[in-house]
């Protein structure tokens, strides 16, 4: 009946309807106790929930659904194909993504939080979240097998005592049913941000900008639309937006025209408080019992005043679309509601709309699907023991634990700039094997057997067993990445495409671990490519070529958890920083995920610790994706631009200070392909005291932070993370300039002549290279 890792008690043996079933943990830190029940969720019983009775501040309950190959140490949602809900937290995980419109609460003690699933999908199926009796955030879950929907529950950092209803044991009328009016509740904030009232009248009272309202349930012909009432506007007549979205981020992205994870309409007229703005859905008529829920070409509709003022044709996704309402600070209170009709009139029009356009719309989606349709023969694989099974947008890869080796697999299509992510999940992998991802031209399988993408010249890799990311034989760099093992994902995102040099992003669970150059200049040969190393192992690879993926992950910079940090940091969120991971003899650093930009020009810490000589403060940095190789000769092109307060410049410092390094152009009006100089500035609390001219290298500069082996916390702030540049625009900056191109002629005609640049500088040369203010 149940799965058991971990140090669980369990006070019932049995699971009888109508009876709360108790289990505990006790005082066990840093240890991951593990239920599962193996009674799968289903139509007749979807619903499930947990009680706290006991829980310490830093303990954690995670409930969730996942198959039973989930490792006994895993936490459901951060495993492929799993989905889970953290109480400490109040992230709601679904295969390792926490982005959605809306987002979970943090649950304590007598708090009762559960997991409804309000629809069982071919290809994904959706779910509502629960936090006392109200929904909260909506998932999809990716696992198309039922029978492995099994309730699972983790507990860390006990002492923990719960009380759990089991899908069998709840009572028919206690499961939740948001398709009910009595029942139906919108999603929303919680309430310090968002008042709502007994009509449906919601009121912004932070003034925050996209504030949502998101429906539970998905539009369907019992309610085929919804409308929001604007009950405020600002003074030039702006409301909030209306809009229709998937249940959380689609897997993949969809490349399709037709299909998106949401769509949003601002009205350009000019609002007046109790307008009405809306959104509708509808099915083709000429099919009375069709499945609502399924993948189908639909038509859907926005409304001005309950009138249809627009049209369009699109793909709904399996599960539908869930009304959304965005509210803005200079409309804060509007009033939302569903309706369960449409107009007679209404109806016709969109009957005849739906004739209209329902054949050319049928056209784009067979060319998409067409285009998007993996070919056999584009994969190329090194032996003939490798099965490739293509299902839709993946492709399965699987290999005997019998066949051991190293085993190739390449992609005949290059990533481009239009389509340059892709993704892989690790189903089956020993812990004794190995799975690189990378790039690598069409010759690597030819010319380089028994090596792996990024140990040769002109290729990237990133190794799960080791966590290495290697470009050209070498694995130096800010980050040393992170391992992956079985229940992950690996993902490369080509983020730079230059003549020269390339950068690639590598990331694991859909977050970045760093960055890498790629040295191969021929765009035509960016293959995706795999080794695997199987040793006696089963290994079986998801794989989402760049070809069925749209978009990569986006990344803000101004949240911790979307930097590259080492392996084990933990996050503190309202404080902005970072918990390092134990480093006592090594500095380890952190690193943007995008490097600095127009409007990304600047980064800072706060100097939250003491420190002294002994114990020195940490260093912030400006660095390329990695090392050059070779070296560069030029002194205006530079792998890193380093400060540390160390010596002299500790002086310069005190606890709580900021220090920050930010970049502007010395021609903002200079083509981006171009090689540009650009100022790069050095603040003390937002104070310019350093200058210094350097080309921009490929990729631009990251903003990096060094954490010697004494600091152990990194507190950002994201206060300034675009600064103005207009100040700089006087004359000792163009005399700056004005030098540092006398000085790059020098460099030219030496370099001519054979010499070293470096080795001919001298103090008063490197003088007119930068300016201490």
């Amino acid at each position: 009946m149940f799965r058991i890792g971990g140090n669980i008690n369990l006070d019932n043996s049995e699971v009888v309807q109508g009876q709360k079933f108790r289990i505990s943990v006790g005082q066990k830190k840093n240890r991951i106790s593990f239920i599962q029940y193996l009674k799968p969720l289903s139509q007749q019983h979807p619903y499930f929930h947990v009680t706290i009775t006991k829980l310490q501040p830093d303990s954690n309950v995670t409930i969730g659904i996942a198959n039973d190959d989930i490792n006994d140490e895993a936490i459901p949602g951060n495993w492929t194909n799993t989905i889970g809900y953290e109480s400490m937290t109040g992230k709601c995980l679904s295969s390792h993504r926490n982005n959605a419109n809306t987002v979970g609460r943090p649950v304590q003690k007598g708090d009762t939080f559960g997991l409804l699933v309000t629809h069982f999908g071919l290809t994904q199926s959706t779910v509502v979240f629960v936090l006392n009796n109200e929904p909260i955030a909506t998932r999809y879950h990716f696992e198309t097998d039922h029978s492995l929907f099994l309730p699972t529950l983790t507990l860390e950092n006990g002492p923990i005592e719960i009380e759990i209803m089991w899908p069998n044991s709840v009572l028919p009328n206690l499961v939740p049913n948001y398709e009910s009016d009595k029942q139906f509740t919108w999603i929303k904030p919680i309430d310090d941000f968002c008042k709502l009232t007994d009509s449906n009248l919601f009121e912004n009272l932070e003034k925050q900008e996209d504030l949502p309202i998101q429906s539970p349930i998905a539009l369907s012909r019992s309610r085929p639309q919804y409308k929001c009432i604007q009950m405020d506007v600002s003074t030039d007549g702006n409301g909030a937006s209306v809009g229709i979205a998937s249940c959380s981020p689609l897997k993949p992205t969809p490349t399709c025209s037709l299909l998106r994870d949401y769509y949003t309409w601002l009205p350009k007229m000019k609002l007046k408080p109790g307008n009405s703005i809306g959104w509708g859905v509808f099915y083709n008529p000429e099919f009375k019992n069709l499945n609502e829920k399924s993948e189908q070409l639909i038509l859907v509709f926005v409304t001005f005043n309950e009138s249809i003022i627009d049209v369009l044709f699109v793909l709904q996704p399996e599960g539908g679309f869930f009304p959304l309402v965005l509210m803005q600070p200079w409309a804060n209170k509007v009033q939302v509601d569903l309706f369960s009709t449409i107009s007679n009139d209404d109806t016709a029009k969109l009957t005849k709309f739906f004739n209209t356009k329902f054949g050319p719309s049928l056209e784009i989606y067979h060319k998409d699907l067409k285009d998007s349709t993996i070919d056999p023969d584009d994969i190329r694989t090194s032996d003939k023991e490798i099965e490739k099974i293509i299902d839709k947008t993946k492709t399965v890869i699987k290999i005997p634990k019998h066949k051991s080796g190293i085993h190739y697999v390449q992609f005949r299509k290059p990533i481009t700039p239009e389509r340059r992510f892709f993704f892989v999940e690790l189903i089956k992998l020993g812990a004794s094997s190995n799975f690189v991802l990378g790039i690598a031209s069409s010759k690597f399988m030819d010319e380089n057997y028994g090596k792996l993408p990024g140990q040769v010249m002109d290729t990237i890799g990133y190794s799960s067993k080791t966590g290495y990311m290697y470009y050209n034989g070498k694995y130096n760099g800010n980050m040393m990445g992170h391992k992956c093992s079985r229940g992950d994902s690996m993902a490369l995102e080509m983020e730079v495409f230059e003549p020269d040099m390339s950068v690639a992003i590598f990331q694991k669970n859909f977050k970045p671990v760093g960055t890498r150059f790629l040295t191969l200049t021929d765009f035509n040969e960016f293959l995706p490519t795999f080794a695997i190393q199987n040793n006696g192992d089963e290994v079986e690879i998801n794989i989402y070529w760049h070809t069925v993926v749209s978009m990569p992950p986006h990344f803000n910079v101004r949240n911790p958890e979307d930097w590259c940090y080492p392996e084990g940091t933990k996050f503190d969120p309202k404080d902005k920083s970072f918990i390092l991971p134990h480093h006592y003899d090594h500095s380890v650093c952190l690193q943007a995920p995008y490097s600095l930009h127009h409007k990304y020009n600047h980064f800072e810490i706060v100097l939250c610790d003491d420190f002294d000589k002994n114990n020195p403060p940490p260093a912030i940095a400006l660095c390329t994706a990695c090392p050059f190789d070779p070296p560069p000769v030029s002194q205006f092109k530079q792998d890193y631009l380093r400060f540390w307060p160390t010596g002299e410049a500790m002086t310069a410092v005190k606890k709580n200070d900021r220090l920050g390094w930010g970049i502007f152009y010395a021609d903002e009006d200079a083509p981006k392909d171009e090689e540009q100089l650009m100022i790069c500035f050095l603040t003390i609390n937002r104070q310019v005291v350093y200058l210094r001219v350097l080309f921009q290298p490929p990729g631009g500069f990251y903003p990096v932070v060094i954490a010697p082996p004494n600091v152990y916390k990194i507190k950002m702030d994201f206060g300034a993370t675009r600064v103005s540049t207009e100040d700089f625009a006087g004359d000792q900056i163009k005399s700056i300039i004005l030098d540092a191109n006398k000085q790059i002629d020098i460099e030219k005609r030496l370099i001519s002549q054979g010499k070293n640049p470096r080795e001919q500088n001298d103090d008063t040369k490197s003088s007119k290279m930068c300016t201490i203010l």
